[in-house]
């Protein structure tokens, strides 16, 4: 048996809608939002991001709606393509899409308060202030993504050490410079011992996920997936780099590598 964790007019409604078109029994678990029921412990200890949806399976807890759908459709074949059709790729594409970009940028709306406050004249007063710089801080991050790009040029090193992103789009903002070696987690390290921000993003790769053990695949099952899991990671980026930080972190990479 499900156990749906929603909220009225929230995210919930189309996991609902998905468990009653597969006619799958479940039972319902309000999270009160007018007392931050999604804020207490008890919640929390089901999705530690305090956001709804949660479902509760037999293989476990799984929350992220895109996660939640894409878990049901592989459960419970016909509401998708499956991981064999020639659409699958147009189905995930879209699928994501749709939750971590169009529904992140529509909670921007439907909760204004999260992001600029109560007040209505606050929230517009931001907006007026930030909104003529977005095309300036797009261009920032392009300017620091090509001069990264000419200063790893010039150290030389070889592909199987280190590769910088592919240029695609002269568009690209730039939202990370995501660096790929296959000595990722002690570069990691090193980076941290020098002062220098980091991040990797999607460590795990989805068919290694507990949720989808069911799927059946194993380690090299997706080989090329789980390489670039294992090399990723983002270098500072931001718009207010300066080009002796960027020099810095280039050095203190360049130079590891090296040794």
């Amino acid at each position: 048996m499900y156990v749906l964790h929603y909220a009225p007019d929230n995210a919930s409604l189309i996991v609902r809608l998905v468990l009653t078109e597969l006619n799958q029994p479940f039972e319902t678990a309000l999270v009160d939002r007018r007392v931050r029921a999604q804020d207490g412990a008890a919640y929390r200890a089901l999705n530690p991001n305090g956001l709804i949806p949660v479902l509760q399976t037999p293989a476990g807890v799984l929350f992220e709606t895109a996660a939640i759908l894409l878990w049901l459709a592989d459960r419970h074949p016909g509401l998708g393509p499956g991981p064999q059709d020639e659409d699958r790729g147009d189905y995930l594409k879209w699928l994501f899409w749709t939750s971590n970009t169009l529904h992140a940028d529509l909670r921007m709306t439907f909760y204004p308060a999260n992001y600029a406050g109560e007040d209505a004249g606050v929230q517009a007063a931001l907006l007026a202030v930030k909104l003529p710089h977005l095309d300036a801080w797009a261009a920032g991050r392009r300017d620091n993504a090509r001069r990264y790009d000419a200063l790893f040029a010039e150290a030389g090193l070889p592909p199987e050490r280190l590769r910088t992103p592919v240029r695609r789009s002269e568009g690209h903002v730039y939202n990370q410079y995501v660096l790929r070696t296959d000595r990722r987690d002690a570069l990691a390290a090193h980076l941290g011992d020098a002062g220098i921000g980091h991040a990797i993003y999607y460590p795990l790769c989805l068919h290694r996920q507990g949720c989808f053990a069911n799927l059946g695949y194993a380690d090299g099952s997706l080989p090329v997936a789980e390489r670039a899991s294992e090399e990723v990671l983002a270098i500072p980026v931001y718009p207010e780099l300066d080009e002796s930080s960027q020099r810095r972190v280039v050095d203190t990479i360049v130079s590891f590598l090296r040794a």
